[in-house]
């Protein structure tokens, strides 16, 4: 809408003037650099937080423990 207003028939009455093509252009390339800026901040964000990958023998404990907890109880035991 605020693009539109300049271009319509009350612009001349609201005191508007239509903007040029190279400001159009020069929103697109911010538009285009900050969406590239923020993939970059959030690759660099999410690079932290993202674990160590696992040993073959750390995956072999948990899948054993994974497998075995089917079989166990939390809590007490019923009488």
């Amino acid at each position: 809408v605020g693009v539109a207003v300049p271009f319509g028939p009350w612009a001349h009455d609201l005191g508007f003037r239509s903007l040029s093509a190279p400001y159009f252009g020069a929103l697109a390339a911010m538009v285009v650099m900050y969406l590239a800026l923020v993939e970059v901040a959030k690759v660099e964000f999410f690079r932290h937080l993202r674990p160590a990958v696992a040993r073959p023998r750390d995956r072999m404990r948990r899948r054993v423990h994974r497998r075995a907890a089917r079989f166990s109880r939390g809590g007490p035991v019923p009488r």
